[in-house]
């Protein structure tokens, strides 16, 4: 049996369906690196990331400019 899991915007809230293909998983080390990638193959990020998914650009933007500005996002 297969696990399902459902993943939710951390910008604005959406939940991913089927048809939202425009995701983005970003990873932000605790030194502050920013790694950001196509949501794809699940989303996997290594561990020492912590995880942020995304619905399309201008979430994943809106939170990069956020941590480029001292803020949390």
């Amino acid at each position: 049996m297969s696990r399902l899991e459902q993943f939710k915007c951390d910008g604005c809230g959406k939940l991913r369906t089927d048809d939202a293909n425009h995701w983005w998983v970003l990873g932000k080390s605790t030194e502050g690196v920013l790694v950001m990638d196509r949501f794809s193959h699940g989303g996997r990020m290594d561990d020492r990331y912590e995880r942020f998914d995304f619905c399309g650009q201008q979430c994943a933007l809106a939170f990069i400019s956020a941590q480029m500005a001292g803020g949390k996002g």
